[in-house]
């Protein structure tokens, strides 16, 4: 497509401007009730860190599900300004978000039942679309940001997100900390059995920074199933494909569930973005609406 570039830049453009107003690319000014910033204790040296970016996911699940009904061929800066999907926004985002916080709470829940572990929720937003689409803006944009992590005490930081792992991972000499995912260092007491739950990788966290969460998932459950096509080779679910090329996201994320449902009609995801590709996939394809999907936080924060 000869004009993607042109499309991809005016959209960074109001990426850019939108999260000087919003405080998000999307120009969306979220809300996230009963999660309050909080200060780590300086004794901790571990802390469970989240950021908007999870309960960002409410709005994209609206955006995406919007552009599918338009029969739109991407996302450009027109679409994304434009007062019908503004209106949509807010009309349906108090519906999308509480699971999405539940999430967050969840991990705060987590953080409370260990000792020596600390959670904080940063009220700010990461912006990984720029990072994805525009990394020299997305540095310069977000420093703000970096700089009150990196002046957090705590020595090492727990993420759940795939996004935040990336963002934070990439500017990790930048803040100063030491950046895992939270299975790398926190566990259910005992193997426990979850159901026969077949699982859905985060393939960021598994194929680009090859950490292998399958091993920590088999310490704690007993009946977990694994696709063939798991670790370095778990299929991406759609996290910006959606932007550029929503039909084939929808496509992608149609196939990956009708893969993954073969071996059970339950799916454990460990993604945020995942939940929201395959909420919307739900939605237009009814042989897909009886498929259980549960978030790996809702299965141990309890």
């Amino acid at each position: 497509m000869a004009e993607l570039p042109h499309i991809i830049s005016k959209l960074i453009g109001i990426f850019e401007k939108n999260y000087h107003t919003s405080g998000n690319v999307w120009g969306v000014e979220l809300r996230t009730p009963q999660i309050f910033e909080q200060e780590p204790s300086s004794e901790s040296k571990i802390l469970i860190i989240s950021t908007k970016e999870i309960a960002i996911r409410a709005i994209k699940e609206i955006i995406f599900e919007f552009l599918i009904r338009r029969n739109a061929e991407f996302l450009d800066a027109d679409i994304l300004v434009s007062n019908e999907l503004k209106e949509l926004i807010r009309s349906n985002i108090d519906e999308r978000l509480g699971r999405y916080v539940d999430i967050i709470k969840g991990l705060s829940r987590l953080a409370k039942s260990r000792s020596g572990i600390d959670f904080v929720f940063i009220d700010y937003s990461l912006a990984p679309e720029l990072l994805h689409f525009s990394p020299d803006t997305h540095r310069s944009l977000i420093q703000p940001v970096l700089e009150k992590i990196s002046a957090l005490p705590n020595r090492e930081l727990l993420v759940y997100d795939p996004l935040e792992y990336l963002t934070l991972k990439t500017y990790e000499k930048q803040i100063g900390k030491q950046v895992f995912h939270i299975l790398e260092k926190v566990s259910i007491d005992g193997k426990r059995s979850l159901g026969n739950y077949i699982v859905k990788e985060p393939c960021i966290v598994t194929r680009r920074f090859n950490t292998n969460l399958r091993k920590y998932l088999d310490s704690m459950f007993t009946d977990l199933v694994f696709h063939p096509l798991s670790g370095n080779l778990v299929p991406c679910c759609g996290e910006f494909m959606w932007i550029t090329s929503p039909k084939i996201a929808l496509n992608n994320a149609k196939e990956i569930l009708k893969m993954l449902s073969h071996y059970s009609r339950k799916i454990l995801t460990l993604c945020p973005s995942a939940n929201f590709i395959f909420s919307v996939a739900q939605r237009f394809y009814e042989e897909l609406r009886d498929i259980e999907i549960k978030d790996l936080i809702g299965a141990v924060a309890t």
